[in-house]
């Protein structure tokens, strides 16, 4: 079974990556699942050049971001 599916919001665990080093803050969605890889697409970063940038990478040096509830997304507002 694979370890993401299409939909799923993931974040680096390791620096295997550049784009995932810890100064990038990098957080993805999967857009398709091939074996032991995945392709996501740039979400969030600290260089907004990235989001929206599609990448193939392993799925076993990334995890799932835990989905906000409600009250954490309406918390976290900035009015």
């Amino acid at each position: 079974m694979a370890k993401f599916k299409v939909g799923d919001i993931i974040r680096a665990i390791d620096d295997r990556y550049n784009m995932t080093s810890e100064y990038y803050k990098y957080e993805g969605k999967v857009i398709k699942v091939n074996g032991p890889k995945i392709v996501a697409i740039t979400t969030k970063s600290t260089q907004e050049s990235d989001i929206g940038t599609k990448y193939t990478v392993e799925a076993n040096h990334f995890e799932l971001v835990k989905p906000r509830t409600f009250r954490e997304t309406f918390e976290n507002i900035k009015l």
